[in-house]
């Protein structure tokens, strides 16, 4: 026990946890991630969000994000509406708190 994680690189603290899943539970899967999807937009719904932001051309990222609420129902971050647009290929990058 004492020698497999400086073999390994890895700290006791780490490797501890595992060896006793492992003992107690058998084979050691990975864990299911926990929290929210990475990404609010799904890869259906980026068309939706291209076509949003060519027919609002001019506001700032909370107009959007209250545009975006009224027309699917989800509600958005200002940091995630920040993102969404790179990612559907629609900006290049945001001018300030105005998407472009």
């Amino acid at each position: 026990m004492r020698r497999l994680p400086l073999a390994s690189g890895w700290g006791k603290a780490s490797v501890s946890p595992l060896l006793r899943r492992a003992r107690d539970d058998g084979p050691v899967e990975p864990k299911q991630a926990t929290g929210r999807p990475r990404s609010i937009i799904g890869e259906d719904q980026l068309q939706e969000l291209r076509e949003l932001v060519q027919a609002v051309l001019e506001g700032t990222r909370e107009d959007f994000c209250d545009v975006w609420r009224a027309k699917t129902g989800v509600a958005m971050s200002v940091a995630s509406m920040g993102r969404a647009p790179a990612r559907a290929g629609v900006c290049r990058g945001l001018q300030g708190k105005r998407l472009r």
